[in-house]
């Protein structure tokens, strides 16, 4: 019999890394499970170590060449047996009950066009802290959440969707960096596809440093990518996404005074800039990146006070 949910797991060149997160969902409470790995390119040594694991609920789908982060969950979806699948990046892990306490929010449910996520545990180094701080909203439209502030995150290894909604919105190739975001906002935009969020931590995402993110992300595409997904978000959103990603992002990379001149336009033209997004794109702007943190949190607190948005 084919098992209700598929963990699915692309990796490349990171055996133990990979081996983790298997091991963390071959653990799970939730038995009627199985994991497909997705061997994202020529990588033996990845699949010695996993078929070491002598493990029936394992199955292995080494592709012949790399394709990506995005198509190789593709595949791994097409190749799935489950009706629910479960992403799980090779460098995270899972709690032992994360599928058990997800799934569980499904039944009763009237369809499954639905997306399943949870809270995550972000350890970096000796810190550990929990996201996302706010849930969602009934009815706040997801693009103003994810991108208003950034501790609002739903990220991959959190996600439980029916294979049925990924089989007509797959993942989008040739994506880097906000390959999860990108997913999730066409999902929840207009699809009749429902969230639904456990109010646990049941993810644990290892942060590997604080640079990752600009050496990942080019500004341009960036760019690019909001100019061209601007029905997935809102003018507020987008709004926030030009100074959050954007503009940050460029100030970073050492970008012209004149590519600097139209983010600003597109900014102050096309947004709808609230006054924390206008914070931000200053804070970004002339702040260096060290004292930013704390300048943000502390004029977060005081227009909450003042009940500024």
């Amino acid at each position: 019999m084919s098992p209700l949910i598929s963990a699915v797991i692309p990796t490349r060149n990171r055996p133990d890394l990979v081996y983790r997160a298997v091991r963390s969902a071959l653990s799970q409470t939730y038995l009627d499970l199985e994991v497909v790995v997705i061997v994202d390119g020529p990588d033996p040594a990845t699949v010695a170590i996993l078929e070491a694991l002598h493990e029936p609920r394992l199955q292995i789908v080494a592709l012949p060449e790399n394709v990506g982060g995005c198509e190789a969950r593709n595949i791994g979806v097409r190749s799935a047996r489950g009706s629910w699948i479960a992403f799980l990046d090779d460098d995270d892990e899972w709690e032992p009950t994360k599928t058990e306490k997800q799934i569980a929010l499904t039944k009763g449910e009237r369809d499954n066009r639905l997306v399943v996520t949870c809270r995550v545990k972000v350890r970096f180094r000796d810190l550990e802290y929990v996201i996302p701080a706010p849930l969602p909203k009934e009815n706040e439209p997801i693009s103003e959440y994810l991108f208003g502030r950034p501790t609002n995150a739903l990220l991959t290894s959190s996600y439980l969707c029916s294979k049925e909604v990924l089989l007509d919105i797959p993942w989008g190739k040739g994506l880097s960096g906000i390959q999860d975001m990108d997913w999730i906002l066409r999902v929840l935009t207009g699809k009749g596809v429902r969230l639904k969020v456990v109010n646990e931590p049941l993810t644990i995402y290892w942060k590997h440093g604080s640079s990752s993110v600009s050496k990942a992300l080019d500004w341009r595409a960036m760019f690019q990518w909001g100019q061209a997904n601007r029905a997935l978000l809102s003018p507020r959103a987008y709004s926030y996404f030009l100074a959050r990603i954007c503009v940050n992002l460029a100030i970073q990379q050492r970008a012209g005074f004149s590519d600097l001149l139209k983010l600003y336009r597109e900014f102050f033209t096309t947004a709808r800039p609230t006054g924390r997004s206008i914070m931000l794109l200053v804070g970004y702007t002339v702040v260096p990146s060290r004292s930013r943190r704390f300048i943000y949190y502390s004029v977060s607190k005081a227009l909450r006070f003042f009940k500024i948005s």
